[in-house]
């Protein structure tokens, strides 16, 4: 199991947001899976994010697809 924290600053809201990524391998069966989920990323009264979190969330699992299916 692997934990990887990624906090960056959003221009687009004007606020800071984590990327948290967990990786689960399961040796006997030979598989993997990776959970990302994104916090914080709002702003406002409202908290609303602008689909910050939702992009963050993509763009990891976008790229691990890349790595695994060049």
């Amino acid at each position: 199991m692997g934990i990887f924290i990624h906090e960056e600053y959003v221009f687009r809201t004007g606020s800071w947001q984590t990327l948290t990524t967990l990786v689960e391998s399961d040796r006997q069966r030979g598989d993997c899976r990776v959970t990302a989920i994104g916090s914080g990323g709002g702003d406002g009264m409202f908290n609303i994010d602008w689909g910050s979190e939702r992009a963050g969330e993509h763009t990891i699992i976008e790229s691990i697809q890349n790595l695994i299916h060049p």
